[in-house]
């Protein structure tokens, strides 16, 4: 049995071509895809568009169809207590929260009280919480499968359940690679330019 926390080649090609097709059976919808499978591709926006070179020669650029962008680094911050120079550490919860929200990772819950709609004057302190969407799956990707797993990581520090969160092991440097894989370019996490 393999790991289900590590998604291999084949299974990416998978669900990427999974999402194609469920993308093409809904092309008139304003509203995007629901999908049982959110892939997170946590290189730069740069690298994500296909705007710069990748640091590894030969790689295509751009990124998988279907991915949505969301740089490592924004749920970063510095250690101050990292002896001999500046480390990282997650950033605190409620912050990560925030970010992966809006993202689309994670679900804004709030108290019974707070879907009134009469209940408009709430201040911003009530006890709204973000929470996983379980039990949809969540996939990491990034150059080379290391940074992907601090995403997963804030992902799980935020309670998504740990059995649906994956790293896509071969990340960039695989997929870039292959003659054969979907690419495309472009920025926006919603309509993709130049599929190739």
């Amino acid at each position: 049995r393999r790991d289900l926390n590590i998604v291999l080649l084949d299974e990416m090609k998978e669900l990427v071509e999974t999402q194609q097709r469920q993308k093409q059976q809904q092309p008139q919808s304003k509203t995007p895809t629901t999908t049982t499978t959110t892939i997170v591709d946590v290189r730069s926006a740069e690298r994500f568009a296909g705007r710069v070179e990748e640091p590894r020669p030969g790689l295509r650029l751009g990124h998988m169809p279907g991915a949505i962008n969301l740089p490592f680094v924004e749920v970063l911050q510095p250690n101050p207590e990292t002896p001999g120079g500046p480390g990282l550490l997650l950033k605190p919860r409620d912050e990560l929260q925030r970010i992966l929200s809006r993202a689309g990772l994670l679900t804004s819950n709030k108290d019974d009280d707070d879907n009134d709609k009469d209940d408009k004057d709430k201040s911003s302190s009530s006890s709204t919480t973000a929470t996983a969407t379980s039990p949809k799956r969540i996939v990491t990707t990034c150059g080379s499968g290391a940074t992907a797993c601090i995403v997963a990581a804030a992902l799980i520090k935020c309670d998504q359940d740990p059995d649906t969160v994956a790293i896509y092991d071969g990340s960039w440097t695989e997929w870039g690679g292959q003659p054969d894989t979907l690419i495309v370019t472009g920025n926006d996490n919603n309509n993709e330019e130049n599929e190739t």
